[in-house]
């Protein structure tokens, strides 16, 4: 079951759709990371905010993304989410 989204996460989703690179998309989620990391007490929230992304990105139907380049991105940006969040859960661990 997909959570609401706040538009701040709306907004990066729509960033992420419109990346022209993984490379791109992959500082856009390292800096969105980064900037969680940096409050207090946000070990718990980095990684629900991980799974919740992957889940709207995941709910993403192919059937509306006209462009080949904006649903690739999409599918790197997923695996992008996953390896980068799987590097900050291991280190606030």
């Amino acid at each position: 079951m997909l959570t609401n989204i706040t538009p701040e996460e709306a907004q990066l989703i729509q960033r992420l759709r419109k990346a022209k690179s993984e490379a791109e998309a992959s500082k856009i989620i390292e800096t969105t990371f980064n900037e969680i990391a940096h409050q207090a007490n946000q070990e718990e929230y980095l990684n629900s905010f991980a799974t919740k992304m992957n889940q709207q990105l995941g709910s993403i139907n192919p059937l509306y993304i006209e462009d080949a380049d904006e649903w690739n991105m999409i599918q790197a940006s997923k695996v992008l989410f996953y390896r980068i969040g799987c590097k900050y859960s291991a280190v606030v661990h």
